[in-house]
């Protein structure tokens, strides 16, 4: 049985309260069954409270308006404020968890996808393309920009 996808709000419904209560029942009856446990990490679908006390977390569309809350996967990967309540979610999970007999898999996320347009992923991927290319010239020629004239020459354009 695979339990916890999407489930941050039911596990942490206010910020460093959390809920394992569901969960141990859940574990408890499948125990009995002699059965296993697979557990997600809640990480696709943040809580509203994180939403709103952190708008960093959404997602800035290619417009550059931020997201709202709401929608599978609405979240920026980049965020520093998103990859630490997440570590500690999982961090929490892992703890309480560890010694359940049923846990045989943890479900880590498998939708790492979608655009977020915001200044820190345009920032990250900027020091992507300096480390992989090393100067804008290697850059333009690699991507052959001159044709249309797109050749960059500031990192900083959009």
């Amino acid at each position: 049985m695979t339990v916890g996808i999407f489930s941050w709000a039911k596990l942490e419904p206010q910020e460093g309260k959390y809920d394992f209560s569901w969960l141990d029942e859940i574990f408890d009856r499948v125990e009995k069954m002699n059965g296993h446990v697979i557990l997600a990490t809640p990480s696709g679908a943040r809580p509203a409270w994180l939403a709103q006390k952190y708008p960093e977390v959404l997602r800035t569309d290619n417009r550059g308006n931020k997201r709202g809350f709401g929608g599978r996967h609405n979240h920026c990967l980049t965020s520093s404020i998103y990859r630490k309540k997440v570590c500690e979610i999982n961090t929490k999970l892992a703890e309480h968890f560890v010694q359940r007999k049923s846990l045989v898999l943890w479900h880590i996320s498998n939708e790492y996808s979608g655009d977020c347009y915001c200044d820190l992923c345009k920032d990250a991927f900027r020091k992507w393309l300096k480390n992989k290319y090393g100067d804008l010239a290697t850059l333009n020629h690699a991507w052959w920009n001159t044709f249309w004239s797109h050749t960059y020459n500031d990192w900083g354009a959009s």
